[in-house]
């Protein structure tokens, strides 16, 4: 079970997205959260990916009105695929205009192999207090 997040009161809070697993060459993610408590102001690509200097293409799409995010994060083709455990990506949260308690939910997770081969990952919750 992933932390509980705490928002600060001001400026921007980071929280990780991290992955375990073997022969990583890719992954997506749909994440769904409340627009009115807080929103997703940018994704960073983590260092999971990229532990052996190769450079990681990352696609994302941030519906901040509908409070859904779709992270792609695939290696360079030619190159072999990741294991272990590391930080996919990384969210920068801003408080929104409610506070109280909330929801930020890792609704899709796919990691891909070296050959295309999709693996479903496990979903989370996390909960979110925005003071």
């Amino acid at each position: 079970m992933p932390s509980p997040v705490t928002l600060t009161a001001t400026g921007p809070t980071l929280v990780n997205i991290t992955v375990t697993g073997n022969n990583i060459f890719g992954a997506d993610l749909t994440l769904s959260y409340d627009p009115m408590s807080f929103t997703i102001r940018e994704v960073r690509q983590g260092d999971f990916l990229s532990r052996d200097g190769q450079l990681v293409a990352i696609v994302q799409r941030l519906e901040t009105e509908s409070g859904t995010v779709r992270i792609s994060l695939e290696r360079p083709p030619g190159t072999g695929p990741i294991s272990g455990t590391g930080t996919l990506a990384t969210l920068v949260l801003e408080r929104g205009s409610l506070s109280g308690e909330s929801v930020l939910r890792v609704t899709e997770f796919r990691v891909r192999d070296a050959l295309q081969t999709v693996q479903i990952g496990r979903t989370a919750e996390v909960p979110v207090t925005v003071p």
